[in-house]
């Protein structure tokens, strides 16, 4: 989102031949806002594989401990 903030407001400043000041302040703090959105969209994708792994289901042999010699089915 912050991404396409920063094009409308990119396209916005060529559109009005703005480039003061104002327009230097604009474009630094979208291009903060854009990299803040993807620090944490990568550190929402880290926790969402670490949190999927922790909690993945295990087999079935496992968990009835039929894969260390229990049970056999003829």
């Amino acid at each position: 989102m912050a991404a396409l903030d920063w094009a409308a407001l990119t396209i916005h400043r060529i559109a009005l031949g703005d480039d003061d000041e104002v327009g230097r302040y604009v474009d630094e703090h979208a291009m903060v806002g854009t990299v803040l959105t993807l620090s944490a969209a990568v550190l929402i994708g880290i926790w969402a594989v670490w949190a999927g792994a922790l909690h993945a289901p295990r087999s079935h042999a496992s968990a009835t401990g039929h894969n260390r010699g229990g049970v056999r089915h003829n």
